[in-house]
């Protein structure tokens, strides 16, 4: 974990694997200038936790997550429902499960249309990383990324892989049905009546 932290009105970065006092400590008075502090201090601290990508440095260019992010944004505002799943996410820092179904849906929508009925994995996890780069909350704490449960991609599984291959059979089942009652087989397999 990353943390942005101000100490001694000095702006820096330390890096945590875990997020306790003592760590906090040893990690922040190992990277400050000759300061020492102990347990037994009072420290009061405003921080914000941000990505690894938020520490590079200005001018870098833009990371993955901030292009994905504004993707899933653009995607959201354009869309019908869009707005609303947005409006839910602000008020309660969650989605209910047909709204975020119906977030699913919206993003496989744009994603077939943009790229067809089986976008390549890197699309799918950009979508993924949008996700939860727009909506934090929703990242999972116990996943590497934090985004595979939208889309993991070793395991092609995820609520994006999953409704992708619900379109993917209807799209399969519609194109077989429609061949198979074209209307020289209807009349073939009808019946006579004398």
């Amino acid at each position: 974990m990353l943390l942005r932290v101000q100490f001694g009105g000095e702006h820096k970065y330390i890096k945590l694997s875990e997020l306790t006092f003592d760590t906090f400590l040893k990690e922040g008075a190992s990277q400050s200038s000759p300061c020492s502090v102990t347990s037994d201090d009072t420290v009061i601290l405003n921080f914000s936790m941000c990505d690894d990508e938020e520490a590079s440095p200005v001018g870098a260019s833009q990371p993955k997550s901030h292009v994905a992010k504004a993707l899933i944004g653009k995607i959201l505002t354009s869309r019908p429902g869009g707005e609303r799943i947005m409006q839910e996410y602000g008020k309660t820092k969650s989605l209910t499960d047909a709204t975020r179904r119906q977030m699913m849906n919206i993003f496989a929508a744009e994603m077939t249309e943009t790229h067809g009925t089986s976008p390549p994995k890197s699309v799918r996890v950009m979508y993924a990383q949008g996700i939860v780069a727009l909506f934090p909350y929703l990242e999972d704490p116990f996943s590497q990324h934090g985004y595979e449960h939208y889309y993991d991609p070793e395991s092609g599984s995820g609520y994006l892989a999953w409704r992708l291959k619900t379109i993917q059979r209807k799209s399969s089942e519609e194109r077989c049905g429609s061949v198979s009652r074209s209307p020289k087989d209807r009349t073939r397999f009808q019946t006579p009546v004398w």
